[in-house]
């Protein structure tokens, strides 16, 4: 999503599924091309998570570069030291890596590659803390009556199941005292689908409470700089958030803000506009 065009730069969205690249022992040298995938994997000793299987990263490595994008905002990242090592290993460090561990409990963050060759400064910013003002039903009873087993005092609210992270990128050369962004980006991974506990049927009621805490954040960041710079939005919103037919959970995208979907802006035809392809 975007409220301004960013001219000649390229910015690509990314799930990576479950990109997890750790090593607890020492890697060979070189690209890998040794490695079985059973020696690939004995790289982690990790009981919880297998890295994602050699064949597929050297895959997903051939993509980004061909994408060739100045910025990739990708989902599903399994912390910093996997992105580090994704970029280190298999892109030759073309990217500067940026990521802050979120709130997933499968350990899949968003994260940014930046063309290490850019002539920008950067600050990245986590709203994983920000309070989704949120309960569900069974919750708010709960809290309205102090029910014993769950008291009342203990139920707040509800955070991002993943993060907003923001990236302001700015001009290298801008004043250190009070500088003005070129570009923010707004990475998000909204509440998937999933109901293990069947008390939100497709995830719906939370996705929605965490897209409105998103249109919140995107308007507080379009205040502070009174609509001078533009502002994207990017990521896994799990359910259809383009036109025609949005998803409901995502009115507010269109019912409180300018923003409009980038494939609109550009023209595509409404039956063309696929967001999701899945690899095998």
């Amino acid at each position: 999503m975007a409220n301004a065009p960013t001219g000649h730069f390229r910015v690509a969205v990314f799930n990576v599924e479950n990109l997890f690249v750790l090593f607890d022992r020492p890697p060979p040298p070189g690209s890998f091309e040794s490695l079985s995938e059973d020696d690939w994997q004995r790289l982690t000793i990790s009981t919880t998570t297998e890295n994602k299987t050699l064949r597929q990263t050297r895959a997903l490595a051939q993509a980004v570069r061909e994408i060739d994008a100045d910025v990739l905002m990708l989902c599903e990242v399994g912390g910093l030291e996997s992105l580090v090592n994704f970029n280190d290993r298999f892109l030759q460090g073309l990217y500067r890596p940026f990521l802050i561990e979120g709130n997933s409990d499968r350990g899949i963050d968003v994260g940014y590659l930046v063309k290490a060759s850019l002539p920008l400064k950067f600050h990245l910013i986590s709203h994983k803390s920000r309070p989704l003002d949120f309960l569900y039903p069974h919750e708010r009873l709960s809290k309205q009556t102090g029910y014993v087993e769950i008291p009342a005092g203990r139920i707040q609210t509800h955070r991002f199941s993943r993060d907003v992270l923001e990236l302001r990128l700015f001009p290298r050369e801008a004043p250190e005292s009070a500088p003005e962004p070129s570009l923010i980006l707004l990475l998000v991974h909204l509440k998937s689908q999933l109901d293990r506990d069947r008390i939100d049927p497709f995830g719906r009621d939370r996705r929605k409470a965490e897209l409105d805490k998103l249109v919140q954040i995107w308007g507080e960041v379009d205040r502070e700089f009174q609509g001078r710079v533009p502002v994207l939005i990017g990521g896994d919103f799990n359910g259809h958030a383009g036109r025609p037919d949005t998803d409901a959970e995502f009115a507010a995208l269109y019912r409180d803000t300018p923003l409009r979907d980038v494939l609109e802006i550009a023209g595509v035809p409404s039956e063309e506009r696929s967001t999701f392809r899945q690899i095998q």
